[in-house]
């Protein structure tokens, strides 16, 4: 039987940060200054990203036989961030990860999870494959491709709301959203997108970009803050040994 590689429910250990970022709101000052002040509001931790390439040989020959495969390489890849816990009476109300793909003809060809919003839906979402057609999909949709045990994935956790977007795209994410009146629990996320671009790209290049909202209380009332951080974090996946790694920020 082939082995299945679980996914842990934890935080990110130092050595899996690419990068770190605080969150920040701005509030009005009291008085006659008209000064304004920056308050911390919560953080972000991006991952490094974990690669793996697919090796055609290994498919059936149907799937071999698509027009223009041998001019496209596929890449899986496993996307991680994490939610600092907040201070004082504060809670995430939402969490949206995005990922941008800068290489000409480079897009997002399947991701996971795809949506999440109902306890069958969390069931059908946590064990998931490499499909026949080069994406990702649920085991029970059907038999997955035996390639080795790191095509094969199982959530040790999940919870609802999640939502995905950008399939077949080059830009594409997740949103993570409270349920019921309940907060979005700060800790660790892993999501999954096969990547397709040309064969002969030595080089991925691309960004993250993150947006958070945070439900803050005072008052005996929770006000909405929407954190949207002006930095993107570009990255360069190297093809060649599959390394993951931020790109230096240059003048313009």
């Amino acid at each position: 039987m082939e082995a299945v590689r679980l996914i842990p429910n934890r935080r990110m250990t130092p050595d899996e940060v690419l990068t770190h970022e605080d969150l920040y709101s701005e509030e009005q000052l009291l008085g006659e200054s008209g000064e304004r002040r920056r308050v911390r509001e919560g953080g972000i931790q991006v991952g490094i990203a974990v690669v793996y390439s697919f090796d055609l040989a290994e498919f059936p020959e149907l799937v071999r036989r698509r027009p223009n495969l041998q001019r496209r390489a596929f890449l899986l890849v496993e996307f991680k961030f994490d939610l600092d816990d907040l201070s004082g009476a504060r809670r995430y109300t939402k969490a949206r990860f995005e990922v941008g793909l800068n290489t000409p003809h480079a897009i997002a060809h399947s991701v996971w999870p795809q949506s999440v919003t109902t306890t069958v839906e969390v069931e059908k979402a946590r064990s998931f494959a490499v499909k026949a057609d080069l994406s990702l999909g649920s085991v029970a949709d059907g038999p997955s491709i035996d390639i080795s045990s790191e095509r094969r994935f199982r959530y040790e956790e999940l919870r609802p709301i999640i939502t995905s977007f950008g399939a077949g795209r080059s830009s594409f994410g997740w949103t993570f959203t409270a349920q019921d009146g309940q907060p979005v629990i700060p800790g660790g996320r892993q999501t999954y997108a096969i990547l397709e671009l040309d064969r002969d790209t030595p080089t991925a290049l691309g960004e993250y970009r993150t947006e958070v909202d945070v439900a803050r209380r005072r008052m005996g009332v929770f006000e909405l803050v929407e954190l949207r951080p002006p930095c993107h974090h570009p990255f360069r996946i190297q093809l060649t040994d599959r390394s993951v790694t931020l790109e230096p920020l240059t003048e313009g």
